[in-house]
């Protein structure tokens, strides 16, 4: 009898081939045979260790096909795990998170648009760092159209950073529930260093003329400015959203999703807990929707000025920042309503400086609490409601030239 040389497959790990959905495990078992029959083997299970066994029962199953009762000299097989459109597919339909609905419409968008068309065919564990860097500076050359009215196109132009950072945070998500379901041993986007800045500039670089500047790509606004906007707004649904944003930093979804109840008049606080977001479900048309917030430090308790209250309590009960009937404030003209005011401030069209958008009210409220007031960095990210302080500092502590010659004042 000939020695056997049969070497019997095995899982890679205690959950390859098992993913939980509705409340039980799934078993998905794919693998291809030495003569590229394909084997697959599906249950359902209770429990883990249920899937478990029963997983494993389908490995033995595809060993007694490969090894046979003659023990085959020499065995090639090969594991047909899911393309990364397939993984999408599942993630979108059962991993990613139902909490936030947007979060899983705009990671949906993000792989459809960008990272399938490129990586999509690949299988799921044969996604390596090199492929995923190169992916993300071949998608920061490319052009997309901008839309005007009627869906027509009016221009192309190159990806924003922001967008290139969402395709890689995406991907990264579907990655990582890979690695939890044992399909992957790594997520190769994480540790994964993108030169965004190099990015940057190097397109600056290339769209700049002789007589050009390299613009800033956020607007920081002065105290002078941020009451400029105020007082032009008086009247409209703006003033109430420039208040909210520019006295207690909240992002602009979360400042329309306030509500007078969230409001303690007594103790002077407000509860920030959910935010206002148009949602899409099942397919049907899109509508307004108020959903929790993505993290546990978002959903933060805060102290109100004197401003704030004012203007909550001479209004009835509703949303805070309301439209013309008294109800919530579609996203969209919020930010129309937002920019006719800072055009009335006369904010827009500065030289060397974009025009300011409702970012542009949180980013000062931030900035002018750290250099401005020197409110410690850990008061202020909690007001934020960013999940660690390096945000806050990374992202918003920039300082004004006001700031700066205050600070060069000190050798005079």
């Amino acid at each position: 009898m000939p020695t056997s040389v049969f070497k019997p497959l095995r899982p890679k790990t205690n959950d390859t081939g098992i993913y939980a959905k509705d409340g039980d495990y799934m078993v998905d078992v794919r693998l291809i045979r030495a003569s590229g029959k394909r084997f697959r083997g599906q249950a359902r299970c209770r429990t883990k260790a249920e899937a478990r066994k029963r997983r494993d029962e389908f490995y033995e199953e595809f060993n007694i096909l490969e090894g046979g009762p003659a023990h085959r000299q020499t065995l090639t097989v090969r594991h047909e795990g899911p393309s990364l459109s397939d993984w999408i597919r599942e993630c979108v339909e059962v991993h990613w998170p139902r909490t936030v609905p947007a979060t899983v419409r705009d990671y949906a968008a993000s792989m459809r648009d960008h990272v399938l068309p490129v990586l999509g065919d690949l299988p799921l564990d044969q996604i390596e760092p090199n492929a995923i860097r190169s992916f993300l500076h071949g998608l920061a050359d490319k052009e997309v159209p901008r839309l005007g009215k009627g869906g027509k196109e009016i221009a192309r132009a190159k990806l924003s950073v922001s967008s290139l950072k969402a395709a890689r945070t995406a991907l990264s998500s579907a990655l990582n529930l890979a690695v939890e379901q044992g399909l992957i041993q790594k997520n190769p986007a994480l540790g994964l260093r993108i030169r965004w800045d190099a990015i940057v500039k190097g397109r600056r670089r290339s769209e700049a003329t002789l007589d050009s500047d390299d613009r800033p790509e956020k607007r920081l606004l002065t105290p002078k400015e941020v009451e400029a906007a105020l007082a032009a707004a008086e009247g409209t649904p703006a003033h109430g959203l420039i208040l909210l944003q520019s006295r207690l930093g909240l992002r602009i979804s979360e400042a329309l999703g306030l509500h007078t109840r969230d409001f303690d008049l007594d103790s002077g606080t407000v509860l920030v807990q959910r935010q206002l977001q148009r949602v899409e479900a099942d397919g049907k048309a899109s509508k307004l929707a108020l959903v929790e917030l993505k993290t546990k430090r978002s959903r933060r308790t805060i102290p109100v000025p004197g401003s704030v209250l004012r203007l909550v309590a001479s209004l009835d009960v509703g949303p805070v920042v309301r439209n013309g009937l008294g109800g919530w404030l579609e996203p969209r003209t919020a930010q129309t309503v937002l920019a006719r005011a800072f055009r009335k401030a006369g904010l827009c069209g500065v030289p060397g400086q974009p025009d300011p958008t409702s970012h542009s009210l949180r980013f000062f409220f931030i900035s002018y609490l750290l250099n401005d007031r020197g409110v410690p960095v850990t008061v202020v990210s909690r007001l934020a409601g960013h999940a660690d302080v390096s945000t806050t500092l990374r992202f918003y502590s920039e300082a004004t030239e006001e700031n700066m010659r205050d600070a060069m004042a000190a050798f005079d």
